[in-house]
C-alpha cells in the first residue's frame, strides 16, 4: 500500500509538472505569435515607405538632371530628396519573445521539433535583413553627407516642423548650390546605390512577411490559439 501510495503520489506530480510546462509552453508561444503580428503589422508600412522611398528617389534623379528647372520644380526637389531620405530606413524584426526563449533554456518546453526548427528557421532567415540594414545606413550616410555640395542647408532647415518631424515645400525659389555636373554625377551614384539597396530590403521584407503569415498559421493551429 505504501509503495502504491508513494507511486500514485509521483504519478501525480509528474501530471502536475507537464501541466505546467504545457502552460509555460503555450505562454511561450502566444509570445511568438505576439512578435510575428507586429512584424507583419510593420513591414506592410515598412514595404510601403521603401516604396514611396524609391519612387522619390526616381523623381529627384530626373529633377536633377533638367537643365531648366522652373520654381516649382526646384521646390519639390528640395521637398522630395528630404521626403525620399525620412522614408529609407532600415527593417526592424521584433526578437523579444524568441531571445527570451532561447536565453532562458526555455526552448526545450516545446516538444514539437518541428515547431523548434519552423520559429528558429523564421529568425535564422531575419538575419539577412539585419545585414542588409547596415548596408542601408552606410549608403544613407553617404548620400545625406554629401547633399551639402549640391543643396541649401538652410532651405532644409526652414523646411522642417521640429515638434513633429514633418517636412513643407520650401517657400520662395530654392535654388540649387552648384550646377556642376561632376558633383550631381556623384549624388546620382549614391543615390542609385541606396535604391538598390532599398528594393532589396523591400524584396527581402516581403519574403519574410509570407514566412511570418505562415508561421503563424502553424502555431494558432498547432497550440489551438486564436
Amino acid at each position: 500500500m505504501l509503495f502504491l501510495a508513494v507511486f500514485c503520489g509521483f504519478l501525480a506530480e509528474n501530471v502536475r509538472e507537464h501541466r505546467i510546462e504545457h502552460a509555460r509552453e503555450k505562454k511561450y508561444i502566444g509570445s511568438v505569435l505576439t512578435d510575428l503580428r507586429s512584424d507583419t503589422s510593420w513591414m506592410d508600412k515598412y514595404m510601403k515607405d521603401q516604396q514611396a522611398s524609391i519612387q522619390a528617389f526616381d523623381s529627384v534623379i530626373l529633377l536633377i538632371n533638367k537643365a531648366d528647372k522652373d520654381s516649382l520644380e526646384q521646390k519639390r526637389l528640395y521637398y522630395l530628396i528630404r521626403m525620399a531620405i525620412k522614408l529609407s530606413s532600415p527593417n526592424k524584426i521584433n526578437y523579444s519573445a524568441f531571445d527570451q526563449i532561447r536565453n532562458s533554456g526555455n526552448l526545450r518546453l516545446i516538444r514539437n521539433q518541428s515547431t523548434v526548427d519552423s520559429i528558429s528557421s523564421y529568425y535564422f532567415t531575419a538575419r539577412d535583413i539585419e545585414q542588409l540594414n547596415e548596408t542601408i545606413m552606410q549608403r544613407q550616410a553617404a548620400l545625406v553627407e554629401f547633399e551639402g555640395n549640391i543643396f541649401d542647408g538652410n532651405v532644409f532647415h526652414n523646411m522642417e516642423d521640429l515638434n513633429r518631424f514633418q517636412f513643407k515645400e520650401p517657400v520662395g525659389q530654392p535654388r540649387l548650390i552648384t550646377s556642376d555636373k561632376n558633383l550631381i554625377n556623384n549624388m546620382i551614384v549614391r543615390i542609385h546605390y541606396l535604391i538598390s539597396a532599398n528594393s532589396l530590403s523591400r524584396e527581402y521584407s516581403a519574403k519574410q512577411k509570407i514566412l511570418a503569415v505562415h508561421l503563424i498559421h502553424y502555431l494558432k493551429k498547432e497550440y489551438h490559439l486564436k
